[in-house]
């Protein structure tokens, strides 16, 4: 099936799809009926949602016609006919910085997830390149925030991406990137506090001495007196380490969402919104009368286009050193603005 992608203004747009998410059963879930599966651990829908999903045959056990009852076995596959529809991006091209027969390196732009995830998947980095730069197979080595820029390295091999994390675990890897952050930023400071690393992917990681290990070592590059442009070092690897660091400094990244509250976006109550409106609309619906856009959410309760400011944070990946290779990309706009300080 062909997905229409195109350009609007300053977005890159999917054009809703038919798609079936396929998840196989794990072992908590045996025993449990497919209902319960369904509202316990995937949270998007709601149980009016499932139960209309279900007994259309929308949602199916093993390609089988099933009830809400259905008791969940080991090697069970729940196969989720639905209309999907991907989150917008911004307007896509990608440089890339080095290329040769094991690795591909590029300079990511920011509002692209690395990997296909969520509600991206043609507007996912490694998607982008596999269909439309003719690059694959790739393997990723490591991963960015989708609203962080910069370095990204894949692997052309499974066994050198394999070398190539091993490689990054070595305390001569380097990892440099820069951030705009609030306040007349010190002209050195390391941070060697712990982070707690919260599992909900919505939530805010914190310092705390239960936390895990973590390093940041920042350079002060320039400052006009409200905001500085830094240099940051991580010497390890944790989710969010230098946006946790730095907002535990007192300088949070300016427009940083999670971790500066006068940024924070409540995304939370557009979605809890949205799924009020979803389940009153399908409690109306004629169960004879029932097409798949009928039993889409987004189709019901679109969600507006983000605005382009919101797609990006002022972090970027400037370099990887790995070996004696070094793989660095040009510095964004927003961080020469003084270059002449740079």
């Amino acid at each position: 099936m062909s997905v229409i992608i195109r350009k609007q203004g300053q977005y890159r747009i999917v054009e809703p799809y038919q798609h079936q998410f396929i998840a196989r059963a794990k072992g908590r879930w045996y025993g449990s009926t497919l209902l319960q599966v369904l509202t316990t651990e995937f949270l998007g829908y709601t149980e009016t949602y499932y139960r209309l999903a279900i007994n259309n045959g929308l949602i199916k056990v093993n390609n089988l016609a099933v009830s809400v009852d259905y008791i969940i076995e080991p090697h069970d596959l729940i196969l989720h006919e639905m209309h999907r529809h991907e989150s917008p991006v911004g307007v896509v091209d990608i440089k890339i910085v080095y290329e040769d027969d094991l690795v591909l390196v590029v300079d990511k732009p920011p509002s692209l997830p690395v990997h296909p995830c969520g509600r991206f998947y043609h507007n996912s980095l490694e998607k982008i390149l596999n269909l439309e730069y003719e690059k694959s197979p790739l393997y990723l080595v490591h991963r960015l925030d989708r609203l962080t820029s910069g370095v990204v390295i894949f692997s052309k091999t499974k066994e050198n991406a394999r070398n190539l994390q091993d490689d990054m675990k070595d305390e001569s890897t380097q990892k440099v990137y820069l951030a705009k952050v609030e306040g007349v930023f010190p002209e050195e400071v390391t941070v060697d506090q712990p982070i707690v690393i919260v599992p909900n992917k919505s939530a805010v990681n914190y310092v705390d001495p239960t936390g895990i290990e973590a390093k940041t070592h920042f350079e002060l590059l320039w400052t006009n007196g409200a905001t500085s442009v830094v240099k940051c070092y991580p010497e390890t690897g944790r989710t969010h380490q230098i946006r946790v660091h730095l907002s535990w400094l007192g300088h949070p990244i300016i427009n940083d969402p999670l971790y500066n509250i006068s940024n924070y976006v409540p995304y939370l109550d557009k979605v809890g919104n949205t799924m009020e409106i979803f389940d009153q609309h399908l409690k109306e619906l004629d169960p004879n009368d029932l097409v798949l856009a009928s039993l889409c959410p987004d189709c019901v309760s679109p969600y507006p286009l983000p605005k382009l400011e919101n797609m990006l944070i002022y972090l970027h990946a400037l370099s990887y050193k790995i070996g004696e290779h070094q793989f660095t990309t040009d510095p964004p706009e927003w961080s020469i603005d003084d270059r002449e300080c740079i």
